[in-house]
């Protein structure tokens, strides 16, 4: 006996179909709102676009006159600088002829026990010119006149005028006038090292404003580069998204374009951040409190740039060469003035004696009466010991400024010869730098083209857009590092 077939389940396919419209409409849905937030996120994660320089051009010279104006640093020392300049003239004071004068009225009521008066009565005034010499002789012409009595005794008052001239001449210390001459070279020296030195820094400044112009400039070229480089890395990314899609490429090629993308977009963020700190180094050094910087650059043609004339000695030489001679100066003085002074000394005067003071002065002239002194002084430091020592001291401070000095000047030509070196090697690397950067750019725009028409791979046109964005960097880097040898040049002056 032959069971019974269960009779089979069957499914209506109608409610499945009338609600299949409906599932296709939602799940179509669903994707555009997905789509649509992943391009919403994919457009904000995309650097956004930096507008060029909206303001005028502005070259080198024009910047770093805004420089000279702005930079509280450099203005001041070249302000320093002038005024140390016009203190030179300081040191001819030394030997420059004196004016000096000097009035007295005197009221003496003090008694004597063998006179009866009133007062005494001394009126003094004095006037001379003075002058001392290079080699040491030291002179003085002056004229007192003196109106002098007794008030009360019954007598006349006279007036009493006296021309004189007075010579000294020193014989150990300031022997010939080394030490006069010291102060006068000490203070001369001293003015001129503080001029050179401030007018260093002015141009040390000035090279840093400079070298804030040329890296401004070289970080707007760097973003601009890997702006263009994320631009074309988006563009590769796209591409084999699209070719994912359809099934017409590997997984590996969209993985390595994401993390091309991903890292071009790294790049990006960094141009950036030096691009804004660049700026601000730039308003920096005019004098401006900002980021931005709205003026478009202009960079002279590192290639064509001649290298600045220079003088014999940079401006930090001069001055330490002044440094020197104030040293020299200094020890010289304090060597002179530990010394025993002995000085001869000699006065002559002419005199007169009148009641009215118009006779007394018309008399003074006639030499009727003169006076004739001569005489010698002497003095010297008991302490015999710590005066030899001091002198000893001196000395050695003056050698070791002429070592100092020396050092200086040898350190200047080692500078600049390796300067020279540096920029004609830079100058040579930069045509090759640009002529590679002109090769690697063809060579990555033909290899874009052949990724487009799958003649090629997406891990060579990578490779080849790398090696172009490399050639950018060192071309850009190089030409900045022409430029700012030629603005380190510059200090040498010229």
């Amino acid at each position: 006996m032959i069971p019974e077939t269960s009779p089979k389940c069957e499914i209506n396919p109608e409610p499945f179909a009338r609600a299949y419209p409906f599932v296709v409409l939602l799940l179509a849905l669903a994707a555009a709102v997905l789509g649509s937030s992943l391009a919403t996120a994919a457009e904000k994660a995309v650097p956004a676009k930096k507008a060029p320089p909206s303001g005028p051009a502005l070259s080198l010279d024009g910047y770093l006159s805004q420089v000279e104006t702005g930079n509280v640093d450099v203005s001041a020392a070249k302000a320093a600088s002038e005024g140390a300049g016009l203190r030179v003239g300081e040191a001819a004071l030394i030997y420059s002829p004196t004016l000096d004068a000097q009035a007295q009225w005197v009221r003496d009521k003090r008694q004597s026990p063998f006179l009866t008066y009133d007062r005494f009565v001394n009126d003094t005034f004095e006037v001379g010119v003075s002058q001392m010499t290079p080699w040491g002789l030291h002179g003085r012409v002056s004229y007192n006149l003196t109106q002098t009595g007794y008030i009360g005794l019954g007598k006349p008052i006279y007036y009493y005028g006296s021309p004189k001239i007075e010579l000294s001449l020193d014989l150990w210390r300031n022997f010939f006038g080394a030490e006069t001459r010291g102060g006068h070279d000490a203070v001369e020296a001293a003015a001129l090292a503080t001029k050179y030195g401030q007018s260093y820094q002015a141009k040390v400044s000035r090279a840093g404003a400079e070298n804030a112009y040329i890296q401004l400039a070289a970080a707007r070229e760097l973003d601009a580069v890997n702006r263009d480089s994320f631009d074309r890395a988006q563009e590769i990314y796209d591409w084999n998204q699209r070719r994912a899609r359809l099934n017409l490429s590997e997984d590996s090629d969209l993985y390595q374009a994401q993390a091309n993308l991903e890292a071009m977009r790294l790049n990006v963020e960094a141009s950036s951040d030096a691009l804004r700190s660049a700026s601000r180094a730039f308003n920096q050094a005019r004098g401006v409190d900002s980021d931005d910087v709205n003026e478009s650059l202009v960079l002279p043609d590192a290639k064509s740039a001649k290298t600045p004339e220079r003088a014999e000695m940079r401006d930090d030489v001069r001055a330490a060469r002044e440094q020197q001679r104030a040293a020299g100066a200094n020890a010289r003085i304090g060597r002179e003035k530990n010394k025993p002074t002995l000085q001869l000394y000699g006065e002559y005067a002419r005199n007169s004696q009148d009641i009215e003071k118009s006779d007394a002065i018309d008399h003074s002239f006639d030499g009727n009466q003169p006076t004739t002194a001569i005489g010698v002084r002497f003095s010297m430091p008991l302490a015999v010991g710590t005066s030899s020592d001091a002198r000893a001291g001196y000395a050695k401070e003056a050698a070791a400024a002429d070592a100092l000095a020396d050092r200086k000047v040898f350190d200047q030509e080692v500078e600049w010869k390796d300067l020279v070196q540096k920029l004609n090697e830079a100058k040579a690397r930069l045509a090759v730098a640009e002529k590679l950067a002109e090769i690697q750019k063809k060579k990555a725009l033909n290899e874009r083209n052949r990724l487009k028409r799958g003649r090629t791979t997406t891990y060579q046109s990578l490779m080849f857009e790398t090696d172009y964005n490399q050639a950018e960097y060192r071309r850009i880097q190089t030409q900045s590092e022409v430029l700012s040898l030629l603005a380190q040049m510059k200090t040498f002056g010229g």
